[in-house]
């Protein structure tokens, strides 16, 4: 299962933080060049990490499957209500690096938003 590693000085206050599988997406399977890695998961609410430091977030993985390039993780980030529907919110999928270490690939984020998370793996052959 995904791991969140929070830094120190990142919670001030007594908080409950889930870690969880969330909804699947679609997001990724759209193009050959592209394929999730994982399930789908969710790290709630919105944490930020303490100037100069980073929230890991990391999925176990041995190794890359041949022909794939590096990793990435991709979360979601809120874009706003969507005009004319109740508790709607549309997101867009922001990218960051991420690199395989000690049997995980592990990506540094300055924040967690709270919404969906997805490691994924890009196709250098079809590119």
């Amino acid at each position: 299962m995904a791991r969140v590693e929070v830094p120190p000085g990142a919670v001030t206050n007594a908080t409950d933080y889930v870690l969880k599988v969330a909804p699947k997406t679609t997001a990724f399977f759209n193009k050959e060049s592209e394929r999730p890695l994982g399930p789908t998961f969710s790290f709630s609410p919105d944490l930020d990490a303490p100037a100069g430091d980073s929230i890991k977030v990391s999925f176990p993985l041995a190794s890359l499957p041949e022909g794939w390039g590096d990793p990435a993780i991709a979360y979601e980030v809120s874009q706003g209500k969507i005009v004319g529907a109740e508790d709607s919110t549309r997101t867009k999928w922001q990218y960051e690096r991420a690199a395989l270490s000690g049997g995980r690939v592990v990506a540094s984020l300055p924040n967690v938003t709270g919404l969906r998370m997805q490691f994924v793996l890009t196709n250098l052959e079809v590119q």
